[in-house]
């Protein structure tokens, strides 16, 4: 099992995620997985929404998201 589809995960660099072991651990686990760092906390994508939308247009190949 397991997850296999492609998939994105984005980091804020100073989430509440980013330097704990269970995240290094489960991002382990996926198989298919892109892992991007954007700058800000844990509400990045409320607080920075084009840069959250600028990473996933590069990860579905559309361009910069808008």
């Amino acid at each position: 099992g397991g997850i296999e589809a492609r998939t994105l995960l984005i980091i804020a660099d100073e989430g509440i995620i980013s330097d704990r072991q269970s995240t290094s651990d489960r991002i382990a686990a996926i198989k298919n997985l892109t892992t991007v760092s954007v700058p800000g906390g844990h509400h990045v994508h409320l607080d920075d929404a084009a840069a959250v939308a600028l990473e996933m247009g590069r990860f579905l190949d559309i361009g910069d998201g808008a």
